[in-house]
């Protein structure tokens, strides 16, 4: 065996296949990059790879009979028993060391270019197809062809695809190519168009980068028939002039067809049309279509889906209960993914529903979900930041709502909605001159409601900074006092602000009731006012003007059901009924169980076995710890929780403002604990 090696090593055949192979390979690259350039079909770089791969054996073969001299080519086995020349030697040395330094070169110049481009380049926005059929009459099937391309190139990681909603701003628009690219920040653009005639159409779909040059185009004829292999191949086509290699699994969603019946596609395609359209009437007509689809094709996943938005939507008939919406809405999604595992807006939307009713675990999960399967789904970005920011759950988290705010604002840069978010991010991250710049730069674009509440919180982040500043809470009030002077008709600066600084920092139930009335006489229609003034009476103990709130009929029209069992919890457990606010929790009518009142009132009965039970969680925080131990009249583990962890000053004002921690105010402990978050501690009211 060890002479068959030596003769290997005298013929040189394993530097000479080291050669071929590392030669082989820089071809290769290097015409992966120039074919594309130059249009030539895919088929060449496939025919040269086999070529070479096949060329591996024959060279194996010729490098063990024959070699290279100064006389020519002559058989090895002709040759004395040295081995071949060093002259030959030193050839092969400096093909291998050329083609190694190129191949490091190729990857500098191209790093992880068959896998990855540069972020910029990788970006792209599918512009609304034209309407060019002479009735005008298939707008429906445009959009429903745009969407479907921007699907299906979403789902590709290594691609930011701009949302419909920012590019449908450009539907009609004389805006050039160059434009709008830099408008939304990318590098290539697909238009397009549909023309239909008879029971035909025509579409022409062109792939332009951001220069406005031209670089793919083509046209197809069909009969309806084969409407979802041209949506595919248009994405196929646009994937391979941007050389981005895919996965397998990437390309199997991409093949993967949204149903076999292209009837019930259309009907999908036009209750979309009307369900974006955001009425009452126009909601109603949508989800008519969507089960239409259904019953044309049982197993369309994404009906199911569009059906489960439609249902759970705010724009309704008021037939149904939101509790009803949402259980109808969430068989229907869970119908979704039993014909489709990988139907990422089933698991976007279940998530929201969950979030919405402060599931925070399950609403997770299905986020996660979703992501996993499509990262550039703005929907579940949109999700994600009403879990870490709006939603009822117990996770709060700036820093994560941030990240989701920036990704989902790559890909729908003009959304109101990301933008105040992206300034109320910044805002609590207390960089205020970042928020008040963005916010002056997109004004233009931001309804005067909406500048009203973003003013409020550049107010709260004014103060809280000043807070900080001076080490003094009594800034709140500095800054809030102000504003009312300033807007003495805007009665979010009354309850918002003024009546829970009131509650929060100086645990002043007088001052919470005083301001959140005033707010509550300014606007009695807004239903955050109303919830807040009836906490507010509860709190201070007159609990016959809460019921008379609460029975009135104003609040019965603005409230669900769910939050009426929310507001009778508070209201029983503020009369110390904590028996009734456990069992209003558990009311089926809610659709889950709130786990933090549930803690507070299991210790209020002691039912130490279920708070034990609760505490093991991992969504139950320190606050809550600290609140169940000030409870239990257990002061060392009040304390220990209390001041062994970095509460926000938002979170100690919280923790302040609650009756269970009554006891303990005088308590030398208690008073160090306020110091450390700079309350101002001889006007502490109760």
């Amino acid at each position: 065996m060890s002479s068959f090696i030596e003769e290997l090593k005298r013929r040189n055949l394993f530097k000479e296949t080291i050669a071929y192979l590392v030669v082989a390979w820089l071809i290769l690259q290097v015409l992966s990059i120039v074919l594309p350039i130059w249009k030539a079909p895919d088929w060449i770089l496939q025919v040269i790879t086999i070529t070479l791969a096949l060329g591996l054996p024959l060279w194996i073969i010729f490098s063990w009979n024959y070699e290279f001299t100064s006389s020519g080519i002559k058989k090895t086995k002709a040759l004395t028993s040295q081995s071949k020349s060093s002259k030959f030697n030193r050839i092969l040395n400096f093909v291998i060391m050329t083609a190694i330094i190129a191949t490091i070169g190729l990857i500098w110049i191209k790093p992880n270019s068959v896998t990855s481009v540069a972020a910029n380049d990788l970006s792209i926005a599918v512009l609304p197809f034209d309407d060019m059929s002479s009735g005008g009459d298939t707008e429906w099937f445009c959009d429903g062809v745009t969407e479907d391309i921007l699907t299906n190139l979403s789902k590709l990681k290594h691609l930011k695809v701009i949302s419909r909603t920012s590019t449908e701003r450009y539907k009609n628009t004389d805006k050039s190519i160059p434009e709008i690219a830099a408008e939304l920040g990318v590098s290539y653009v697909v238009e397009g168009s549909v023309r239909k005639y008879e029971n035909k159409i025509i579409i022409t779909a062109q792939l332009i980068d951001a220069n406005d040059n031209h670089v793919w185009a083509q046209n197809y004829d069909d009969d309806f028939k084969e409407v979802f292999k041209i949506q595919q191949d248009v994405s196929q086509k646009i994937v391979n002039q941007l050389n981005i290699a895919i996965s397998p699994e990437e390309e199997k969603e991409m093949n993967k067809l949204p149903t076999e019946n292209i009837e019930a596609y259309k009907l999908v395609l036009q209750g979309r049309n009307f369900w974006n359209k955001k009425t009452v009437e126009d909601t109603s007509i949508a989800k008519k279509l969507f089960e239409q689809a259904i019953e044309l094709d049982p197993n369309y996943a994404d009906a199911y889906a569009d059906l489960a938005s439609a249902t759970s939507t705010y724009y309704h008939d008021g037939t149904l209960t939101r509790e009803q919406r949402n259980k109808l809405a969430m068989d229907y999604l869970n119908k979704a993914l039993s014909l489709d595992i990988n139907c990422h807006r089933a698991y976007a939307l279940k998530g929201a529903l969950y979030n919405s009713v402060g599931n925070a675990i399950l609403a997770k999960e299905n986020l996660d979900k979703a992501l996993a399967i499509n990262p550039n789904d703005v929907l579940t970005h949109r999700m994600f930041i009403y879990y870490y920011f709006y939603g009822l759950s117990a996770v709060r988290d700036i820093e994560k709502a941030a990240y989701h705010i920036d990704k989902a604002l790559k890909l729908e840069p003009f959304s109101i909605f990301l933008i105040r978010s992206k300034i109320r991010s910044l805002a609590l991250e207390e960089n205020i001159e970042a928020a008040e710049i963005l916010f002056e730069e997109k004004k233009s674009l931001i309804p005067k409601n909406e500048q009203r509440s973003i003013n409020h919180w550049l107010v709260s982040a004014r103060a809280l900074a000043s807070t900080k500043l001076h080490k003094d809470q009594n800034e709140y009030f500095k800054f809030y006092e102000e504003a009312i002077t300033t807007f003495p008709e805007d009665a979010a600066y009354y309850y918002i602000q003024l009546a829970k600084t009131y509650d929060a920092v100086l645990n002043d139930d007088e001052g919470y009731v005083k301001y959140t009335k005033m707010a509550y006489e300014l606007e009695p229609v807004d239903l955050n006012i109303v919830t807040n003034y009836l906490r507010a009476l509860v709190e201070a103990g007159q609990f016959e003007r809460a019921m008379e709130v609460f029975e009135s009929k104003n609040y019965k029209n603005l409230s669900s059901q769910f939050q009426k069992l929310s507001m009778l919890y508070f209201y029983y457990y503020g009369k110390r009924d904590y028996e009734m606010a456990r069992s209003i929790n558990e009311n089926k009518e809610i659709g889950f169980i709130n786990l933090f009142r549930k803690t507070k009132a299991s210790a209020q009965l002691e039912d130490r076995k279920t708070v034990d039970s609760l505490l093991a969680l991992p969504l139950i925080d320190s606050s809550t710890k600290a609140y169940v131990f000030a409870i239990y009249k257990e002061r060392d583990s009040m304390y220990y929780y209390l001041n062994n962890n970095n509460f926000t000053i938002n979170n100690a004002q919280v923790i302040n403002s609650k009756h269970e921690f009554d006891p303990y105010r005088k308590e030398p402990r208690y008073i160090e604990f306020l110091k450390k978050y700079y309350f101002p501690v001889d006007q502490q009211k109760n």
